[in-house]
């Protein structure tokens, strides 16, 4: 869903399920998406307003951070999973989904409806750019937007990626809003932290997970403990995980 659908639809749910009526005002504070007025009993709540689709935990952070500079903050998502519920209340951040469920605790005022069921959406097609292999290229471009426009032969040899798929990782860039054409054949990357948070959601569902390799333990209980005096080869063995980290 885009952002002012998922707004509309979790007002309209609002009115409808418990009579509570609410003003949507576009372009919020500090880079949030609007500001939202909540009237019930008389009395009105103003809040600033980030709009998303799914708030997932690595997008947390930064609404504490605006939560801390701005106040008044609420989240207006298509979904919410209850354990990112918990930890928005326990920030004093409120919430209001698109099937109208609402969490609200200011001045003295309490709203909180949790028994409404989400609302159905119906599931864009796949885009290559978000595959397991996209998602490299898309890394890459992140780190090195100059190469963009090179050659698709060059991106998909330094990205060790199959040159079949680059063209479809650019288009799917470029029908999703995140690949602009700017003069002659020259690309540039647009929507950058849009970008960043669909990758980084992307990652830890498709590709994160296939990333581990095992669980290994040592054979002897003293290699255990002297871990830093064995002998490895140095141009083929890599420390990782906590040995990594001391390391």
């Amino acid at each position: 869903m885009k952002e002012n659908e998922i707004v509309h639809i979790a007002l309209e749910n609002l009115q409808y399920n418990v009579g509570i009526n609410a003003c949507w005002k576009e372009d919020g504070p500090d880079g949030l998406d609007g500001v939202l007025e909540i009237t019930t009993d008389n009395y009105t709540v103003k809040l600033n307003v980030g709009v998303r689709n799914e708030l997932r935990n690595h997008q947390l952070p930064a609404l504490f951070e605006q939560a801390a500079r701005n106040g008044n903050l609420m989240v207006v998502a298509n979904h919410i999973f209850p354990k990112i519920k918990e930890a928005l209340r326990q920030h004093d951040i409120a919430y209001l989904e698109t099937n109208g469920n609402i969490w609200l605790k200011k001045n003295g005022i309490l709203l909180w409806i949790d028994t409404q069921k989400p609302v159905q959406t119906i599931k864009s097609k796949g885009n290559r750019a978000f595959t397991k292999t996209g998602l490299k290229v898309v890394l890459h471009f992140l780190l090195q937007e100059q190469d963009i426009n090179l050659p698709y032969r060059d991106i998909a040899a330094i990205t060790e990626v199959g040159l079949g798929n680059i063209n479809y990782i650019m288009t799917g860039l470029h029908e999703m809003g995140f690949l602009l054409k700017v003069e002659g054949k020259q690309y540039k990357l647009i929507n950058k932290r849009q970008l960043l948070e669909k990758w980084m959601t992307a990652y830890a569902e498709r590709l994160q997970p296939a990333l581990k390799i095992g669980t290994f333990r040592f054979l002897k209980q003293d290699d255990f403990l002297n871990w830093k005096n064995l002998q490895i080869n140095e141009h083929n063995t890599w420390w990782g995980g906590e040995p990594a980290g001391d390391i």
